[in-house]
């Protein structure tokens, strides 16, 4: 009886195991789309600075010429 017992409880912690295996996957895959949105919004963000200063820096060059 006593090992009967014994692998039933191995069989659950294994049960255990591999939900948890699951759950921390699911995480990853959450974390990696968090990131991909972040990094995307930032390169967006970049590119429009990056874009209005060269706008206003071509402003100042024509009124420094002129």
């Amino acid at each position: 009886m006593r090992n009967k017992e014994e692998i039933e409880l191995a069989v659950n912690d294994l049960r255990l195991f591999y939900e948890a295996l699951i759950d921390v996957g699911a995480l990853g895959r959450i974390v990696d789309k968090l990131l991909a949105v972040v990094h995307g919004l930032l390169e967006e963000s970049l590119a429009d600075s990056l874009v209005y200063n060269n706008k206003s820096d071509l402003g100042w060059g024509v009124l420094r010429l002129a």
